[in-house]
């Protein structure tokens, strides 16, 4: 399975203000990420972008 970053607003109840999200999502493809993030409880999810997710987490906060 490959690793996708979602971004979208969303909210996770019925009448909740969305909020940008951004989540990591394991699939097997593109197509799949939508129901991967409605299994995990979003409600409303709008304006969805999907790209591969990148290997390392970014250490950039290093602040000398």
């Amino acid at each position: 399975m490959a690793k996708f970053e979602a971004k979208f607003w969303g909210t996770k109840e019925k009448r909740g203000q969305l909020a940008k999200e951004v989540e990591i999502v394991e699939a097997t493809t593109r197509g799949e990420v939508e129901s991967k993030l409605y299994a995990r409880g979003w409600l409303k999810i709008n304006g969805l972008k999907v790209r591969e997710a990148k290997n390392e987490p970014s250490t950039d906060n290093n602040m000398d």
